[in-house]
């Protein structure tokens, strides 16, 4: 290495020009030829079609793949690409053979029909036709990629012979399938249920149902009550994480989002629930002590009778000696006594009343527990701080917090300078894994010719050092044999 830098240094300028010139334009070559390359091996895609549902995507591209024709798909707006060099011949050979078959053609009824058509196919064909054409009226939403629409036609026989009396109504179903990062929601569900059952004779509104392909779950049932237990399940978990993401985001703040885990478990009361109240309260009275009420109405009757019996002198206008019997009282006074009292009375008092009638709608998370893991050794936080703070991102009453909250905080096992080794391990592993970078081998490659080019120049140098030294062990012999030959002349002269 001494050598090379001595040699270096001994090197005359113009040496030195040459071999920087020499390393730059090897370096120029090098990155030229990769820049060629790469430009060379990439291809250049058109768009062949766009809009394409998953059915006709798939068909399409077996198709391609049967050709031999190079594509790529793109999901989320169901787009077809090519080489742009076979964009329009793949187009041409494609729509000559129907495809794709999306849009508002619809040929299932003008294809199968003919004259050994019976009615009943005809109307099978019909329905066929309509089902497709609600099936690309709700793939025009937004956000919906593909829709498939089933009809089930009702039964209402009136024929006198039919035994049975009892009518089917028609349904149908929807099976959308969204595009990617749209949701299927509630609106949208609504809106394909009324444009289904103002389209099919005989549907009504909650005899359709709109399922998400995603999902595989009902959307927006009118008449769910009380919801299957697939749908409570994805109802809670959805609750669940919700509330674990903002304890997530709260805690986050304090540690870093990274650093915090949280799990949320409860039960979802799906019962629907209707609460009414009524109160009573006396009206303002001038008296405050009075609590009678008002009074609205009033009925008083009352009656008196009193009656006196014969004396001992008999019977008035009769002969003393008459056959009249006489008879005396018990108290033998000869008098007697009747009396006869009666009383009656109604009243209406007046109340203020108050009657509240409330419906609780289901989906109330009950016995919420919540456990937090914290990946730090900070203790600057109190313990009963944190509990307090993730009872309110929780929705969960500080009474109830402490034994519904459990937190636990860890220190991290390794310090940060063993965590910077591992990760640097780690990447040389990984990059040892994926082979030589480019950048690597370019270098590679340079160092290699700068070497060759220095190796060159070193043998170079030193062949010339030999012949100069040749030339000068030469020109010294030759002054030496010059030197003694004037010497011998010299002398020969004397």
């Amino acid at each position: 290495m001494n050598n090379v830098k001595e040699s270096w240094q001994n090197m005359p300028k113009k040496n030195k020009i040459a071999i920087i010139s020499i390393i730059v334009a090897t370096l120029l070559v090098a990155a030229g030829v990769i820049f060629y390359l790469n430009a060379n091996n990439k291809t250049s895609y058109g768009t062949l079609f766009t809009g394409l549902n998953q059915e006709e995507a798939t068909q399409i591209t077996g198709l391609l793949q049967n050709k031999g024709i190079p594509y790529t798909y793109n999901n989320k707006d169901g787009s077809i690409s090519v080489p742009e060099e076979q964009v329009d011949q793949t187009r041409v050979d494609l729509l000559s053979q129907g495809y794709p078959k999306s849009g508002f053609t619809y040929n299932m009824y003008i294809s199968n029909a003919g004259l050994m058509t019976t009615e009943s196919d005809k109307q099978l064909y019909t329905l066929y036709d309509l089902q497709d054409r609600l099936g690309a009226t709700i793939r025009l939403f937004d956000g919906v990629q593909d829709a498939k629409v089933t009809i089930a036609q009702g039964n209402n026989d009136k024929f006198a012979l039919n035994s049975s009396k009892d009518s089917i109504d028609a349904s149908a179903s929807a099976v959308v399938t969204m595009k990617e990062g749209a949701t299927l929601n509630q609106a949208n569900a609504d809106a394909i249920r009324n444009l289904i059952s103002h389209s099919v004779k005989g549907v009504n509104f909650t005899n359709v149902s709109v399922f998400d392909a995603a999902t595989m779950t009902e959307v927006g049932s009118s008449n769910e009550e009380s919801g299957s237990g697939a749908s409570v399940q994805n109802l809670t978990t959805q609750i669940e994480q919700n509330i674990a993401l903002n304890i997530k985001r709260v805690l986050g703040k304090l540690y870093g989002i990274e650093n915090v885990a949280v799990s949320v478990k409860g039960t979802l009361d799906m019962s629907r629930l209707i609460e009414e109240n009524t109160e009573y309260s006396v009206p303002s009275q001038v008296d405050p002590q009075d609590r009678s009420g008002l009074l609205s109405h009033e009925e008083v009757a009352g009656e008196n009778s009193n009656n006196s019996g014969d004396n001992a002198a008999g019977v008035v206008g009769s002969d003393a000696n008459a056959d009249v019997p006489r008879y005396t009282n018990q108290n033998g006074t000869g008098t007697s006594d009747s009396s006869y009292a009666s009383n009656s009375a109604s009243r209406d008092w007046l109340f203020n009343v108050l009657k509240q009638q409330r419906e609780v709608s289901p989906g109330l998370l009950q016995d919420t527990s919540v456990a937090v893991v914290v990946n730090t050794a900070d203790r600057s936080v109190q313990e009963q701080d944190l509990i307090n703070l993730v009872a309110d991102a929780a929705g969960i009453s500080r009474e109830n917090a402490p034994n519904k909250i459990t937190i636990v905080r860890s220190a991290p096992e390794q310090d940060e300078t063993a965590a910077a080794a591992e990760d640097e391990e780690n990447k040389k592993e990984e990059e040892q894994k994926q082979g030589i970078p480019t950048a690597i081998l370019i270098a590679i490659i340079a160092a290699s010719v700068l070497l060759l080019l220095i190796l060159i120049l070193l043998i170079l140098r030193r062949r010339k050092k030999k012949k100069l030294a040749k030339l000068a062990a030469e020109q010294a012999a030759a002054e030496e044999a010059a030197a003694a030959q004037r010497a011998a002349e010299e002398a020969a002269a004397a």
